[in-house]
């Protein structure tokens, strides 16, 4: 929608007809990629950089955006506190901004995500406030959009408030930077220097799909974090040819053990597995990916638990089975469960 510069460079990169380039950046109401990862395309069309067109189509294929709010978020958002969202009892998401470095074209908020500033400084202060007022609220994730958009002093000052209130015990800051734009990290000293001075209450959560996304630059940022003493755990979502094979999952897991990271999550698509989309992986595919890391041959370290977000509630469905021979039927009964929520989300919604 006028990035036509973007435009060619995904049909080069992508190798996909120019004008079906088009017709997605018009679906998705526009494309937008981070200059790092432009450079990323550009590098390895002159085969400098290993990145694959697997890892980048996670920013660029058409995917969930006709679902407005498919984990029935929005239904949670308290009263007055639009920063707010309280859909466990003692666990709060403080949503900071609806600007992203990348558009993710899964993305379950995908119709707010904008590459415009949209940090709202008065929400914001009036949601660490209510945190501040409920000393029930032990857990604070904070997203958006991606934290790490903001101006270093106003993400710095979020983490140093939060970190103020007696009765929050963990501060999740939920992003893609490592991958998608080091520098926010490697270029902003008072944002480290917060999360090194919060008192070990930070935790970092990454969103990294493909072992491709890593890359000198990115290992430069993911060091930056450790040694600040802030753990980094990692969250993937399970995505048609980007990870969905067992091999690309290993490679993955295994690229972020070896620098520190641990994938602790591994999402199911939202929606449900009979949503159109060129994510979409069948229960037979989870279920090898599965039966890989949860074998007796995979490290602990290297286990991660399957993860959908309930539609009904806006909370996390949980699944870690291992050693997997002899116990498939929990992981059956896991996806059936999760095909049943969907579909009768799906039903409420009707006319």
């Amino acid at each position: 929608m006028g990035n036509q510069a973007l435009i060619d460079l995904v049909s080069s990169f992508m190798k996909m007809d120019r004008a079906k380039v088009e017709a997605i950046d018009q679906q998705v109401g526009g494309l937008f990629v981070s200059h790092f990862l432009q450079q990323r395309m550009r590098e390895s069309l002159d085969g400098r950089d290993s990145l694959t067109r697997e890892a980048l189509s996670q920013f660029v294929f058409a995917g969930l955006y006709a679902n407005v709010d498919p984990t029935n978020e929005r239904s949670h958002i308290v009263s007055g506190f639009p920063a707010i969202n309280h859909s466990y009892p003692n666990s709060v998401t403080l949503s900071v901004t609806r600007t992203c470095h990348v558009k993710c074209t899964y993305c379950f908020r995908g119709d707010l995500i904008t590459p415009t500033q949209t940090y709202d400084a008065e929400a914001t202060a009036a949601g660490i406030d209510w945190i501040s007022a409920h000393e029930n609220i032990a857990t604070v994730v904070v997203t958006g959009g991606d934290p790490f958009t903001l101006p270093p002093r106003e993400l710095a000052g979020v983490v140093r408030s939060l970190a103020a209130i007696p009765t929050v015990n963990e501060i999740r800051l939920d992003t893609r930077v490592l991958t998608v734009k080091p520098s926010s990290v490697t270029n902003s000293p008072e944002v480290l220097d917060a999360m090194s001075a919060a008192d070990g209450k930070v935790w970092l959560y990454s969103q990294i799909n493909s072992a491709a996304e890593f890359h000198p630059v990115v290992d430069q940022a993911v060091a930056a974090v450790r040694r600040t003493g802030v753990p980094i755990v990692n969250q993937a979502v399970i995505l048609k040819n980007v990870n969905h094979t067992p091999a690309l999952m290993r490679d993955m897991v295994y690229a972020c053990v070896k620098r520190g990271i641990r994938t602790d999550y591994l999402y199911l698509l939202d929606g449900g597995s009979e949503i159109d989309s060129p994510f979409n992986v069948t229960d037979d595919e989870i279920r090898a990916v599965f039966r890989e890391l949860w074998s007796p041959a995979t490290s602990g370290l290297a286990k991660p638990r399957a993860v959908y977000v309930d539609p009904l509630t806006n909370t996390k469905a949980q699944l870690l089975v291992a050693p997997w021979d002899g116990n498939e039927k929990f992981l059956d009964d896991f996806l059936q469960a999760r095909r049943d929520k969907f579909a009768r989300a799906a039903a409420s919604t009707r006319p």
